[in-house]
């Protein structure tokens, strides 16, 4: 949907509370995120200086979304899109720590939710390389923002 301030009428009240995963994108640019305010949230990012150029608006809803899940599939996007390379991400950094801690099915939101999520994006055109494509590219293995093992965090 586009992102102005009419189009926020049009997301459903019970959302309004819950957390959910967005980005907001232009033909060049992406800024991903994660909220559980998400009106408010985007009466906000309408009026950052830095969003103003963004014109469309997409939210990740999902009735079992917690907010550990909406921030790993936050953090899952922005490797992805990074990698991807389609968008400049307007992102500056994701994370103080390179380590999501465990949650009730991480599993599930990490892997299967996130490769329907991805694949969803590529149906719809706006992403153009495949998960596979991504994962054996040399920028998603050295992202700054994916999260280490728990071996390689002992090892810091």
């Amino acid at each position: 949907m586009s992102f102005e301030k009419a189009s926020l009428e049009c997301i459903n009240d019970y959302y309004s509370d819950y957390p959910i995963v967005y980005f907001l994108n232009n033909d060049t640019s992406v800024y991903i995120g994660e909220t559980v305010a998400v009106k408010n949230h985007m009466r906000d990012q309408l009026n950052n200086r830095e969003r103003k150029s963004l014109t469309m608006m997409s939210l990740i809803i999902r009735e079992k979304f917690n907010r550990s899940a909406t921030y790993n599939i936050e953090t899952n996007l922005i490797n992805y899109f990074l990698a991807d390379e389609r968008y400049k991400l307007q992102n500056k950094s994701q994370t103080s720590s390179n380590l999501t801690h465990n949650y009730y099915e991480k599993r599930f939101f990490n892997e299967e939710l996130f490769e329907s999520i991805w694949d969803e994006l590529l149906r719809r055109n706006i992403v153009d390389n495949s998960r596979n494509t991504i994962e054996n590219k040399d920028i998603f293995k050295l992202s700054p923002f994916k999260e280490l093992s728990i071996d390689q965090v002992e090892l810091q």
